[in-house]
This record gives C-alpha cells, sequence and structure tokens, in this order.
C-alpha cells in the first residue's frame, strides 16, 4: 500500500483562534490565509478576528481581522479562506508570522527526512 507524501509546506501550520475555536493555518499569503477547524466559525462574508500566538521571543499574540471568502466541508473538517480587511497596517507581522510558518516546515523536512 503506497501512501501520499506530503510536501512540508502540506505539513507546516501554525495555530491560530477565532471566536474562540481552534485553527490550524495551512497557508499565509499577502492577501490571506487558509486555515481548518473542527467546527464551523462563520459563512460566507462574515468578518472575524483571528488570534494568532507566536513564541514571544518572535512576537506577541496578533490579532488579524479578516472576511471569510469561502468555507467547505470535508469528514468532518471544515476548510476556509480568509481575506484580510487591512493589510498595509499588518504587512510587517504578516511577513513574521510567514518566515515562522516557513521554519517550521523546512524543520519538520529535515526531522522527518
Amino acid at each position: 500500500m503506497s501512501e501520499r507524501r506530503h510536501s512540508s509546506r502540506d505539513e507546516a501550520f501554525l495555530i491560530g483562534e477565532i471566536k474562540g475555536e481552534t485553527i490550524y493555518i495551512g497557508d499565509m499569503s499577502e492577501t490571506g490565509i487558509k486555515a481548518a477547524s473542527s467546527k464551523k466559525i462563520g459563512e460566507e462574508n462574515d468578518r472575524v478576528s483571528i488570534h494568532v500566538s507566536c513564541p514571544t521571543n518572535v512576537m506577541s499574540e496578533i490579532t488579524i481581522d479578516a472576511t471569510i471568502v469561502w468555507v467547505s466541508e470535508k469528514t468532518g473538517i471544515f476548510f476556509f479562506g480568509l481575506e484580510f480587511i487591512d493589510y498595509e497596517s499588518i504587512k510587517d507581522k504578516i511577513k513574521t508570522i510567514r518566515e515562522l510558518n516557513d521554519f517550521i516546515s523546512a524543520m519538520r523536512t529535515n526531522l522527518l527526512s
């Protein structure tokens, strides 16, 4: 039986929170976030605040305002796309979070190889 080999990007994630629910951030771009949760956190066009905790030596918790642009559900897991509302005001923090996510990805690749 063959297993699908995930890329390191597939395995990288940060943890955040929306409306008290844990979300797993799988990808972050300059325009938004792709994430997953065990519970539905809203509908398309809902505005939400995402709380992302980072190691304190990197930066303190950041709150990001976003709009849900799509939602899908597969086998009890909710996937969603979030678009940043005011990227310009948070772009330095987003850059730091993306660098941290890339570091986690590289670390996992080296640990799993």
